[in-house]
Parts: structure tokens; C-alpha cells; sequence
């Protein structure tokens, strides 16, 4: 049984809340990255909060997604458009986006 859409949304959001220090309750659809979710700063030796959704993004988008991503067709700059691509990707990757996420498999 997979997980549905909502489930994967609310993963990631709960995601983004983890890596940003806030509640899940505090991550907002309509908050953007560098204006509501801001880095604690960039470091030469830790990734930053930028950085570890950067990589949740690509790696689990799917070669079209990642062509969109590279020409600037495809931008994610908030939360609900973190969320609608783990949704997207869940459907192609969905071994990338469980382990993403932080969530097991599901027989």
C-alpha cells in the first residue's frame, strides 16, 4: 500500500521543519525560502538548511524534472511547492523520496 498524496505533503513539510528548527505546525504552504525560512548561514564544513533541500530536490527528481530544474523552467521557492514535487516525484522515485523524508517503506 502506498502512501497517499496528503501523507507525502505532510512528510514534507514535517521534513522542512526538522531541518529549519521549527514545529510542523510553524511551516506555512505559502512560506518562502530566504524570506519566512531563512539558513542559519553557510559554513565551509556543514551544508546549511538551503542546501539539504537542495539536495532533497534533486535527488528526487526524476530526468525531465531535473532538465526543468536546470533551465529555470521549474523553480520551487515555498513550501507548498517543496511539498507538490516530493508529491510528483513519490509517483516516479518513490524510493528517493521515502528515504528523503524519513519514512520506511510500505509492504
Amino acid at each position: 500500500m502506498k502512501y497517499s498524496d496528503s501523507d507525502i505533503a505532510l512528510a514534507a513539510r514535517q521534513r522542512m521543519a526538522q531541518v529549519f528548527g521549527m514545529s510542523a505546525d510553524g511551516v506555512r504552504p505559502e512560506h518562502v525560502f530566504g524570506e519566512d525560512l531563512r539558513s542559519s548561514g553557510k559554513s565551509d564544513f556543514k551544508y546549511n538548511e538551503y542546501d539539504q533541500m537542495l539536495h532533497d530536490i534533486r535527488d528526487v527528481a526524476d530526468r525531465q524534472s531535473l532538465k526543468e530544474i536546470d533551465s529555470g523552467a521549474l523553480e520551487i521557492r515555498t513550501v507548498a511547492e517543496y511539498c507538490d514535487h516530493m508529491v510528483r516525484s513519490y509517483q516516479a522515485n518513490e524510493k528517493a523520496v521515502l528515504s528523503a523524508l524519513g519514512l520506511p517503506p510500505r509492504p
